[in-house]
């Protein structure tokens, strides 16, 4: 084989390896374990997420993948309560369809949650953190 050639299939050799390891960074995994901010937590599995606040509680059905950037957007639902007890015969609160806009550096997750004409609410997350929650009073 003369050097020329050697050299060329050395070069493919190299483009297929590089190639590869590209692919194998740009496989999307999903956000996993718990997250917590003032009044708020998250839970995340590769299967959805949950979460819960004072007076709120919501979910995520699927795996939230963020891009190349960090960012995801997911759909799920989120109920209100209102303060005090409910009372045994009074039904849960409707659950909205909601949208989950997400961005992770890190550690640190900055969520929007933003149900159908309603106020986006901006919270940051941060793994492993743990949360006070003071239940609807």
């Amino acid at each position: 084989m003369t050097t020329g050639r050697f050299a060329a299939v050395v070069a493919a050799l190299l483009g297929v390896i590089a190639a590869s390891a590209h692919a194998a960074r740009a496989v999307a995994v999903p956000l996993t374990g718990n997250w917590a901010g003032d009044h708020i937590a998250m839970t995340m599995t590769p299967y959805g997420a949950r979460v819960t606040d004072d007076c709120a509680d919501g979910s995520i059905d699927g795996a939230v993948v963020p891009d190349r950037h960090g960012r995801f957007r997911a759909a799920g639902t989120f109920a209100v309560h209102r303060p005090g007890p409910q009372l045994a015969d009074e039904a849960a609160p409707a659950a909205a369809v909601t949208r989950f806009d997400g961005e992770v550096t890190g550690d640190t997750l900055v969520l929007t949650i933003t149900a159908p004409g309603g106020v986006p609410r901006k919270v940051t997350l941060v793994r492993n953190a743990h949360v006070k929650q003071v239940r609807c009073l």
